[in-house]
């Protein structure tokens, strides 16, 4: 079964959609794609209020927030070794930090971004502002190539 996002304006199947027991069809008239870009924007714009409700939950709900940070470990692996792996070549000096953004050039406090966690020590030093954007960009291909996936399949459908 489809149904046709309010926001986007795309058919996508039911699934897409979040369970909503006050809608006729029992599911929500927005997509779980727009929603989670809503949460994301609501989230830059207050910030500092959402940042104080998540340390709220954490201390009213220690056990689920364990359980949280102990799913993102075992499905994040890759990149908590490849952090590793980038803290002790630092220590080692086997790499050298410059201070100086590799993409605008600013000198100051600088992160090193991984293109690929599965070459850890592969990595470009950013200033903050940089990093942030860089995995913006990424995110956004990420969501680019979900909806061209979504489409194919939904023109799959349509056709059979």
């Amino acid at each position: 079964m489809l149904k046709t996002c309010k926001k986007c304006n795309i058919k996508k199947t039911i699934e897409s959609f979040h369970m909503d027991k006050s809608k006729a069809d029992n599911r929500s008239n927005i997509c779980k794609d727009c929603k989670a870009n809503y949460r994301k924007l609501y989230y830059f714009s207050n910030r500092e209020n959402e940042i104080e409700a998540s340390r709220k939950w954490n201390k009213t709900n220690p056990e689920r927030a364990r359980a949280n940070r102990e799913r993102w470990s075992e499905a994040n692996q890759d990149k908590i070794l490849a952090h590793r792996a980038v803290k002790y070549a630092l220590r080692s000096e086997e790499i050298i930090r410059t201070g100086d953004c590799s993409v605008c050039g600013e000198s100051g406090k600088t992160e090193f971004h991984h293109p690929d966690y599965s070459k850890p020590l592969l990595v470009t030093e950013l200033c903050v502002s940089c990093h942030n954007q860089k995995h913006i960009e990424i995110r956004g291909k990420q969501n680019i190539a979900r909806i061209l996936r979504l489409s194919f399949d939904l023109h799959a459908l349509d056709t059979s």
